[in-house]
């Protein structure tokens, strides 16, 4: 099959017709009156969600040119939901924004590099203008409020919220599916440490990837265990019958 080329005009409206359609696709859930999306695909059951970046990832447009406009904006929605977790929706509505003014200018003749360069002083502005509006959330109360909005539900906002109090401002929230249609929270204490396991033998938890250890024996030591004949003389010297031991050796 050969290849379909668009130039200039041509080609930029074909994009701007994409990320058009994608938009208006996520226009419809933005804030906390948003509505609802549905989406069918072709195996499993169809997608209700109010997430942009969820229904974004299922949109597939039959031009390709207009199609690989939606996967730029698409990307945009993808890497605003890794950095912030939230407003993808918003960041989608945004970006095309932005592309429909852009593409306007540039059919009124502006100077494709002076309007990128104008955009960019634009957005050191409209960044700095936030940071001087934002207000740092005051108590678990205002907490709970944006994560109501957020799950466009009172349970999960107030979980949320708790779960913020009890492990902090640095404190690390992880979110797991649940195999019961109970939603509950856990704490754990202790500390995490940003490494991953040596080997899986290590693992006790295969669906979770995890080592738990009830009760351990800790043994604190300078010196590094490097061969199978001191881990063995450990062994012997405190016995499994006395549950499990958690050394910590030097580097």
């Amino acid at each position: 099959m050969p290849n379909i080329m668009l130039h200039d005009d041509e080609a930029r409206m074909a994009l701007g017709r994409g990320v058009a359609k994608l938009a208006k696709a996520v226009r419809g859930t933005l804030g906390p009156r948003g509505m609802n999306a549905i989406i069918d695909r072709p195996i499993g059951t169809p997608i209700i969600s109010r997430d942009g970046v969820s229904i974004a990832n299922e949109i597939e447009l039959e031009d390709p040119f207009e199609n690989i406009g939606a996967q730029v904006v698409r990307e945009v929605s993808k890497q605003t939901n890794e950095v912030a977790g939230d407003g993808t929706t918003t960041a989608t509505v945004l970006a095309d924004a932005l592309v429909q003014e852009g593409l306007a200018s540039l059919a009124d003749g502006a100077n494709p590099v002076e309007l990128v360069q104008g955009l960019e002083i634009a957005v050191d502005e409209v960044i700095a203008a936030l940071r001087r509006a934002a207000t740092p959330l005051r108590g678990s109360e205002e907490v709970r409020a944006v994560a109501v909005v957020a799950a466009n539900d009172e349970v999960t906002g107030a979980m949320v919220a708790e779960a913020l109090e009890r492990v902090g401002p640095d404190g690390i929230v992880d979110v797991e599916y649940g195999t019961t249609v109970e939603t509950r929270l856990e704490v754990v204490d202790g500390m995490a440490f940003d490494r991953g396991y040596l080997s899986h033998h290590m693992v006790t938890d295969i669906e979770r990837m995890q080592v738990v250890l009830d009760n351990p024996l800790i043994l604190m030591t300078d010196q590094r265990l490097q061969s199978a004949e001191a881990v063995a003389a450990l062994q012997g010297r405190w016995g499994r019958s006395r549950g499990p031991l958690r050394v910590m050796g030097g580097g």
